[in-house]
């Protein structure tokens, strides 16, 4: 189920780049997940993390980071994970 959640989520954004935006669909959206069902390990402890590393750092870290320095950074990316398991566990 969270496999199916981010891919369909990054699908749904990198769509509406591509078509509002103009985004190149090939260089700036590449595939999120490459073999996931290789193994249930790497894709729990590598590949959801590296995604959603990116997120947690441009949505919630690098808005914070001007005003507080590095902690800002930090505590972003917590608050945003924190927000992605609570969601999920709530759902």
């Amino acid at each position: 189920m969270i496999y199916f959640f981010i891919d369909a989520s990054y699908t749904l954004i990198a769509l509406v780049t591509v078509i509002v935006f103009k985004n190149d669909s090939s260089s700036c959206w590449r595939p999120v997940f490459n073999y996931p069902w290789s193994s249930l390990a790497d894709f729990w402890e590598r590949r959801r993390h590296q995604v959603l590393r990116h997120i947690f750092l441009t949505a919630a870290g690098r808005p914070l980071c001007p005003l507080f320095g590095w902690a800002g950074l930090v505590m972003g990316c917590f608050f945003a994970s924190w927000m992605v398991h609570a969601v999920g566990v709530w759902g």
